[in-house]
Formats: structure tokens, sequence, C-alpha cells
């Protein structure tokens, strides 16, 4: 079951070059982000990871910036996450693909 857990998240999509807000608290920059089939794992930059489900998304929405970065915000029973990242709809799709 490990193993498949692990192929699980090798096999995912990742993104470099997040900041990430929980619930508008501090923006912290992230090492990667990746989402998987089941997934989405938020690796901070002295290697801890946090994983959100992709069943528990309530919420998933995008804002746009000209200049700088999108807004990825997705909300869960728990709480609302945001990411920063320069092109937020490879994201935004990504997170949708896992969804379906």
């Amino acid at each position: 079951m490990a193993g498949e857990v692990y192929s699980r998240v090798m096999a995912g999509q990742k993104f470099k070059h997040v900041n990430e807000s929980i619930d508008g608290g501090k923006t912290v920059p992230l090492k990667a982000l990746e989402v998987t089939d089941s997934h989405i794992v938020r690796t901070m930059l002295f290697k801890e990871q946090h994983r959100t489900s992709i069943s528990s998304i309530t919420n998933l929405s995008i804002k746009k910036s000209r200049m700088g970065a999108d807004e990825v915000t997705i909300d869960t029973n728990v709480e609302s996450i945001t990411w920063k990242i320069k092109k937020g709809e490879p994201l935004v799709e990504a997170i949708e693909s896992a969804q379906s």
C-alpha cells in the first residue's frame, strides 16, 4: 500500500515558485506543489509535507493578474488555501482534472 501511494505521488503534476497563504494568514514560499489523483501535496522549504484531499475541495477559483502572480484559491471544510503562482491556469486545470 505504501509503495502504491508513493508511486501515485510521483506521477502527479508539479508546480514550482509558489507562495501559499492559509485562511488569509502569513504568506510562505513552497518548495513544491504537486497535484495527484487524490491529493494536493504541499512541500515546505524544510521538506515538511502537507496533504489536502482532492475530495475535500468545496470551491476552486482563480483571480488572474496581468502583472505579477495569479491567485488560485481552494476552500475545504476546514480551511481556505490561496496560492500565488505566475501562471495559475495550469494549476486550476490539474485540480479540475483530478476532481473528475
